[in-house]
């Protein structure tokens, strides 16, 4: 068995909304640079799939506490946070 065949066994697919991706495209718009937008677009997504997997196991979140909904803190640093 290869590692990816491990992975696939106890890996769950998470869909990305077009909301999400909206949402994960505007943040990436606001940024000086290729590169910074990259980055912030992949956070993005990343927390918005986090949150959306926590929702199904019933954990509560909030997304617009953390640095990652707060435009300056997303231009200074590299942050995908999420509050549980």
């Amino acid at each position: 068995m290869t590692k990816t065949q491990k992975l696939t066994d106890w890996s769950v697919p998470m869909p990305i909304t077009q909301e999400v991706q909206r949402i994960a495209q505007s943040f990436a718009r606001e940024q000086p640079t290729p590169s910074k937008a990259q980055q912030i677009y992949f956070n993005t997504l990343a927390v918005c799939s986090v949150n959306n997997y926590l929702r199904i196991l019933g954990i509560p979140t909030d997304l617009s506490v953390g640095n990652s909904w707060n435009p300056v803190m997303r231009l200074a640093e590299d942050t995908a946070d999420l509050r549980v």
